[in-house]
C-alpha cells in the first residue's frame, strides 16, 4: 500500500500540471469599462501511462489509470480603464486513481485564482497587442487528499501575452486569422517547483462565425526544496463557433469551443488525454 501511494502522489500531482489551464483570459485583448466574460469550461481527462523523471514514456504500474473531470468557471471584467481588466477563476474537480490494489476518488474545489491584466499598447490599430497578467493563486483543496487535486498552495503567475490580429475582411475589418503567444513565471509557497509557464495559440476562420483552432502548451519545473521535476508539453486541436475573437470591444457574442489534445511529452507527468468543451458569453 505505502508503494501504491507514492505512485499516487507522484503521478497524480503531475497530472493536475496538465489539467490546469495554462492559458491566461482572451490573449493579450482587453474588455472596454463594463463589459463582463464569463465562460464554463468543463474537461475530461484520462491515461494509463506516465513519462517518467527521465522523460520515457512508461505503462502505469499494477494497470493503473488516472481520471479527471475538471469544471471551471472564469470571469474578466473591464475595469475603469480599457486597458485594465479583473480576472477570477473557480475550478471544481472529480480525481480519481485505480489499479489492481487501490481504487482513490477526490472530489472538490481547487485553487481559486484571482488577478489583473494591464494592456500597454493602444487599441487602435497597432502591429501587435502587448499586456501583462498577474494572478494569485488561493487554495481551497486538501493537499493531504488521495488522489490530490493539485499542491494547494499559495502561488503567483506573471506573464507577458502578445497577440495580434490578421488578414481583416474587406468588409466588416474582422480579422480572419489571430495569434496569441504567453510566456512568463509562477512563484509558488513551497515544494515541489516554481514553474515557467507558455502558452502559444492561432486561429483562422474558416468559414463566417466557424474557426479551427490549434494551440501548443506547457511549463517547465524549476524544482526546490527537494522537490522534483513536473513537466509537460501538450498539444489541442479544437473546433470554434463565435465572432473575431479578437474583437473584445463589443458585447452580446456568443460562442462555443469543442476540443481534443494530447500530452507528447513531460516528466513525471501522465502521458494523457484531454477532451474538452468550452461555453462563452460576452456582455
Amino acid at each position: 500500500m505505502a508503494g501504491t501511494r507514492g505512485v499516487v502522489v507522484a503521478g497524480l500531482l503531475g497530472l493536475w500540471l496538465l489539467t490546469l489551464p495554462t492559458e491566461g483570459f482572451g490573449g493579450a485583448w482587453t474588455l472596454r469599462p463594463g463589459a463582463v466574460y464569463l465562460e464554463l469550461f468543463s474537461q475530461g481527462f484520462w491515461a494509463d501511462a506516465a513519462f517518467d523523471a527521465a522523460g520515457r514514456r512508461r505503462p502505469t504500474p499494477n494497470n493503473g489509470s488516472f481520471y479527471e473531470i475538471r469544471e471551471e468557471l472564469k470571469a474578466e471584467v473591464g475595469l475603469l480603464t480599457p486597458r485594465l481588466n479583473l480576472l477570477f477563476a473557480l475550478p471544481v474537480e472529480t480525481a480519481k486513481f485505480q489499479d489492481r490494489n487501490v481504487s482513490l476518488r477526490t472530489t472538490g474545489v481547487e485553487e481559486i485564482r484571482l488577478g489583473v491584466k494591464y494592456r500597454f499598447t493602444p487599441r487602435e490599430p497597432t502591429p501587435v497587442v502587448i499586456s501583462a497578467q498577474l494572478t494569485g493563486t488561493l487554495p481551497a483543496c486538501d493537499a493531504d487528499a488521495q488522489p490530490p487535486l493539485a499542491d494547494c498552495q499559495f502561488a503567483s503567475d506573471m506573464r507577458l501575452i502578445v497577440s495580434k490580429g490578421l488578414w481583416p475582411h474587406p468588409d466588416t475589418g474582422l480579422s480572419r486569422v489571430f495569434v496569441s503567444l504567453e510566456g512568463g513565471y509562477r512563484y509558488r509557497a513551497g515544494p515541489p517547483a516554481d514553474e515557467l509557464p507558455y502558452y502559444l495559440e492561432a486561429g483562422v476562420n474558416v468559414w463566417k462565425s466557424v474557426w479551427g483552432k490549434v494551440t501548443l502548451d506547457g511549463l517547465e519545473s524549476r524544482p526546490f526544496g527537494g522537490g522534483m521535476e513536473e513537466d509537460f508539453h501538450k498539444w489541442t486541436a479544437a473546433l470554434l463557433l463565435s465572432k473575431d475573437p479578437s474583437q473584445r470591444t463589443q458585447r452580446h457574442i456568443p460562442g462555443l469551443e469543442l476540443g481534443y489534445g494530447e500530452v507528447f511529452a513531460g516528466k513525471n507527468t501522465g502521458a494523457g488525454r484531454v477532451l474538452f468543451l468550452k461555453l462563452f458569453y460576452q456582455f
